[in-house]
């Protein structure tokens, strides 16, 4: 299967931006990776809790896109990686929780620190529009950016 889109139009607002998408639904990762790919972006995706364990020992994302539930796992450990990872390099990594339940699942678990939150279904320009919106917030342009103006209207 090619997920390279083609278009005569090459949209780079995510160009150089990392994101790590962690779903153990294979489509809804494989949908979030063609789209957020088609703007510049280098996504790397994992269907598991461990599988993205072992992606962050060779892989800093700027934003972490991560489903809340899965089966014989538990977020905690991930989150508790980029928390340390967090520490080490000095800076944060935003993360986008999204799941088919409601926002008291967060609440149960008390070590994590969600940026924003979707629930599922949602709107993919709505994701769009929070990966962009918490890359401007946190600052992570200003890192990305270094010569070029990055102009974004939402």
């Amino acid at each position: 299967m090619d997920t390279r889109i083609s278009s005569p139009f090459k949209v780079t607002i995510l160009e150089n931006v990392q994101i790590l998408v962690v779903d153990n639904d294979v489509d809804s990762g494989l949908l979030y990776s063609i789209f957020l790919t088609g703007f510049g972006a280098n996504v790397m995706v994992s269907s598991s809790i461990k599988g993205a364990l072992e992606i962050l020992h060779w892989f800093v994302p700027n934003i972490i896109i991560c489903e809340i539930r899965f089966l014989g796992e538990s977020v905690s450990k991930l989150f508790n990686k980029l928390s340390l990872m967090a520490t080490n390099n000095m800076n944060d990594i935003p993360i986008i929780v999204t799941s088919t339940c409601n926002t008291s699942l967060i609440k149960e678990i008390t070590d994590i620190e969600v940026e924003r939150y979707l629930l599922k279904p949602f709107d993919i320009d709505h994701l769009m529009i929070m990966v962009v919106n918490l890359l401007w917030t946190s600052k992570i342009i200003d890192q990305i950016v270094e010569k070029d103006v990055l102009l974004v209207q939402i």
